[in-house]
């Protein structure tokens, strides 16, 4: 008995569901989704697994919705390949569901394992040769979901108007992506601080909403006449980088991909092309790709000529960074700039409650991690099989003095060997 995992080998998952017994895990939004489109793709799902009772024994379009002792049932009895697709919140969920289940056979099976988000990915970037162009199926695969675009950035513009017109005292998190802010965000929800949060300035060109441009500049412009705190931080630049390959794939893939500058079946080829653009520049990156090239793709130390420095007028590679202890307070005239890298965040907590001027118990705050996101599975085996291309990895490790403003040389040495047997 065995589980293959499909999830790092999303081109091969679409041909390989023809003939196959598909088993859902989850009836609700996404499970229902993936079977609409298997339908539409000529494939279709035997069953839904779902652990509510109140839904085992019941249908959704016509499938059954089953409880575990038939679950156990049909993978005795099947006589061909079985898929089991995760279509809940965490996959890791339905893995070790599936692990566990498959103990309870009296045969030997074999079960293929996915989820929700690479059965959408595969289907995505085979839709030429499953859809006919143009129809109502390849559209729904194919389409960008404009209108949740511009909701998401509604809700921004009046989150902005609401922290410009009831508070005098704000803070600003403004750092490069991917480096921890969702733990700060926490921390000042926490404490009902409010805040101003963005990655780039004018962060919505992409979609031509000027008016939010606009308000963004006027926030930053009205919080700037006060005392304008701001908080910032950096990251090891390959995890920082890792984690920031796989932000497009956030989204479903038939709303994001199609963002990309490529796609392909092969993960590890499509970190290959990400790495030769990380090595382009930020400008340049754009500049050739231009809204098809995802915020969050941009070298972090770069950023902060890019954004701090050309945006606020703050230049933080003049202004001296204490290694050892992980953080620097700049103060230049009307603005002060916390400045902290991710892996020292509990060490420095105690003076980051300071800056923001609250006390209480300093608890440890969680990472945030992508592999915690409904592609963690995709992610972890990636990550462990991951090869790193050498001129990309020299590009940090190789005399990068914004690299040394901010690490030791101890540190350093401690991340080269994290990264080293990936390196080729």
């Amino acid at each position: 008995m065995g589980i293959i995992l499909y999830d790092n080998m999303i081109g091969d998952i679409y041909p390989e569901m023809n003939s196959a017994t598909i088993i859902v895990h989850g009836a609700g939004k996404k499970g229902i989704r993936i079977s609409e489109d298997l339908h539409y793709a000529g494939i279709e799902v035997g069953y839904y697994y779902d652990c509510e009772k109140n839904l085992q024994g019941t249908q959704i379009n016509g499938i059954d919705i089953i409880d575990e002792s038939s679950l156990v049932r049909i993978l005795d009895e099947s006589l061909c390949d079985v898929w089991f697709v995760s279509a809940i919140a965490n996959p890791k969920e339905s893995l070790l569901f599936i692990s566990k289940t498959i103990k309870k056979l009296k045969k030997e099976t074999k079960i293929n394992f996915t989820s929700y988000w690479a059965v959408n990915f595969s289907l995505f970037i085979n839709r030429n040769s499953i859809y006919k162009k143009e129809s109502f199926a390849w559209h729904r695969i194919d389409s960008e979901n404009d209108s949740r675009y511009i909701f998401v950035a509604e809700l921004e513009l009046y989150c902005l108007e609401e922290l410009i017109n009831s508070y005098e005292k704000s803070f600003f998190i403004f750092q490069p992506g991917k480096v921890g802010s969702t733990s700060i965000r926490y921390l000042m929800d926490e404490f009902n601080i409010p805040y101003l949060y963005l990655h780039h300035l004018g962060v919505s060109d992409k979609n031509n909403l000027m008016t939010y441009k606009r308000m963004v500049e006027k926030a930053v412009t009205r919080l700037s006449n006060q005392k304008l705190r701001i908080i910032t931080m950096v990251r090891e630049p390959i995890s920082r980088d890792y984690s920031a390959f796989w932000e497009p794939f956030s989204e479903k893939a038939h709303e994001r991909m199609k963002l990309l500058p490529f796609v392909g079946g092969n993960l590890q080829e499509m970190y290959n092309h990400y790495t030769s653009l990380m090595l382009m520049g930020n400008r340049e990156m754009i500049k050739k790709y231009g809204i098809l090239t995802p915020l969050v793709w941009s070298d972090e130390f770069e950023w902060f000529d890019e954004e701090l420095r050309d945006g606020l007028g703050i230049d933080i590679y003049q202004h001296p960074f204490d290694k050892e202890r992980g953080y620097q307070i700049i103060r230049n005239d009307n603005l002060e700039v916390f400045v902290f890298k991710l892996e020292k965040l509990n060490n420095i907590l105690p003076r980051i409650y300071e800056f923001i001027g609250v006390s209480g118990n300093v608890a440890e705050k969680k990472e945030y991690r992508s592999s915690d996101k409904w592609f963690s599975i995709a992610y972890d085996e990636l990550k462990k099989n991951l090869i790193i291309p050498k001129e990309y990895f020299n590009h940090y490790y190789e005399g990068n003095k914004k690299l040394d403003h901010f690490y030791t040389d101890e540190e350093k040495r401690e991340f080269i060997k994290k990264w080293e047997s990936h390196v080729q």
